[in-house]
């Protein structure tokens, strides 16, 4: 219907209205909405507020986003906005300047990209407003963008409603059906859409760019029930940031998902991108995770959040990497399910001071890393560590002492193996792969009939020269390994040690 049929079906049922009044309040209606309705659809909207029912059918959308086809013309579509591009300006062939908008909308069937040309583009004018609003497009025209993918545009002979009432909420999937865990993100996602709280936020970095600008980006720590992510903002999205704090609840929109020289995943916020600061916790959204268990952790996994006591603490390690000397503090530490050793790296040493045998320690943003077997849990600079929480600490299981043979069955640690010497231990220098010549005992551990491969290195390698034959000894903090022929071997870590019991 058009605007004048509107206005002419309440002055039927309204009489007490003039036709000024109307207009006034439909103008009303729509100046307060920024121009985000038309002024037939704030007509609508001010009929429904005074009870004028309409006898025409509801108007939906004649195809859904998974039918278009490239060159379908005078086509309807509605969905809800996920994303708004800023509007750009070009010349045209003629010399004329002409302005694109550039928006991503979605339905229960799929996701679309939507051109609006000209003063089609200045509905995109209010921005993050529409992020998440239905809005219907009429007497749009399909083509293939140059990467492939559909676009629907929109110019002089098109239409756009925002909220058309034609349209109820209910019949579009609501916002957070298009939004990801954080726990589902792939390196290569575009246009992520996650929420989640404000768990760290890092100081804005400076740099040049080649051509002699200046950039700026900033680093966010976001967290939900499935795990960590680091936001990426760049340039003028710092400046959106500049009051946020933590513990507040965001909405993220048209990020991307990145690979980092770690293996970690980022998500980078650029000029096409959105945040918005959330009043409460966004619907849907879980609690932040729980805390792990030392038995759930696998090679790989980011962003734990662990509960441990400390047993042991080691002494601080340097090496030599590309970049300088790096250092790392071994400790062992575990709960309930089981022990696993903890490398606090680089800054994180400091704490060798503070932390002691018997404290419980709540680890954040800390990773775990695997090599032929063993597992280790590690803390860097963007980890965080709080000593006594406040909450009750794990009691780790009493030590076991293995035997070799049938005990050393599964490859992994640490653990404690006790057995006789049954070869002269040998001691020889090697050279790493990092060019570091280090030494390495090797000897044959024993009990009864058993025996297994034992390989020490570096300092704990000098402690076999006082070894002789027949001793007994008891090897803690020991991994177990299997060589490519399947035999069990057992190897020192950083925390190993060697001590002769008597027989």
């Amino acid at each position: 219907m058009t605007l004048e049929e509107i206005v002419r079906k309440i002055l039927e049922e309204k009489r007490n209205l003039t036709r000024r009044d109307v207009l006034r309040m439909v103008e009303e209606r729509a100046r307060k909405t920024g121009g985000l309705l038309t002024l037939e659809s704030a007509a609508r909207t001010v009929a429904s507020d005074l009870g004028v029912k309409f006898e025409e059918g509801r108007l939906k959308p004649k195809i859904l986003i998974r039918n278009l086809v490239p060159g379908l013309s005078n086509v309807t579509v509605a969905g809800r906005v996920l994303r708004v591009h800023p509007v750009r300006k070009f010349k045209r062939r003629d010399g004329s300047e002409g302005t694109v908008g550039r928006l991503t909308i979605a339905d229960e069937s799929g996701k679309l990209r939507v051109l609006l040309w000209d003063e089609k583009a200045n509905i995109l004018e209010s921005g993050d407003d529409l992020i998440g609003k239905v809005v219907k497009f009429s007497h749009g025209y399909v083509r293939e963008g140059l990467d492939g993918s559909l676009e629907l545009n929109v110019g002089a002979r098109g239409s756009v409603e925002v909220s058309p009432p034609d349209l109820p909420e209910s019949e579009v999937p609501p916002l957070e059906k298009f939004m990801k865990k954080i726990g589902e993100i792939t390196v290569g996602d575009r246009e992520v859409n996650v929420s989640g709280v404000v768990r760290r936020i890092y100081p804005t970095v400076t740099f040049q760019r080649e051509d002699g600008s200046e950039g700026r980006v900033r680093r966010i720590e976001l967290e939900d029930s499935t795990g960590r992510v680091t936001l990426v903002l760049w340039n003028e999205k710092v400046d959106e940031v500049d009051r946020l704090k933590s513990d507040i609840y965001v909405e993220v929109f048209g990020a991307s998902a990145r690979e980092t020289v770690d293996g970690t995943i980022e998500l980078h916020v650029e000029s096409g991108s959105h945040i918005r600061v959330m009043a409460g916790k966004p619907l849907g959204l879980k609690e932040p995770r729980p805390t792990l268990r030392v038995r759930d952790l696998k090679p790989k996994m980011h962003d734990v959040k662990i509960l441990v006591r400390v047993l042991e603490v080691g002494k601080v390690r340097e090496f030599t990497r590309q970049d300088g000397v790096g250092r790392f503090l071994p400790l062992l530490v575990g709960d309930e399910t089981g022990l696993i050793q903890l490398n606090l790296w680089d800054d994180k040493v400091e704490l060798e001071r503070r932390l002691h045998k018997g404290d419980v320690v709540l680890l954040d943003g800390a990773y775990v890393s695997g090599r032929k077997g063993t597992t280790t849990l590690n803390l860097g600079a963007r980890g965080r560590v709080t000593i006594s929480p406040g909450l009750e600490g794990p009691q780790p299981p009493k030590e076991r002492i293995l035997k070799v043979g049938e005990d050393l069955v599964e490859e992994g640690g640490p653990v404690t193996v006790e057995g006789l010497i049954l070869t002269k231990p040998s001691l020889k220098e090697v050279v790493t792969n990092r060019g570091e010549s280090v030494r390495v005992a090797s000897f044959m551990l024993g009990d009864g009939e058993e025996r297994v491969e034992v390989s020490l290195w570096r300092d704990i390698a000098n402690s076999v020269e006082s070894l002789t034959v027949g001793d007994r000894v008891k090897i803690r903090n020991i991994y177990v390994r299997y060589d490519f022929s399947g035999r069990p071997k057992i190897v020192s870590g950083a925390l190993t040690t060697l001590k002769k019991v008597d027989s």
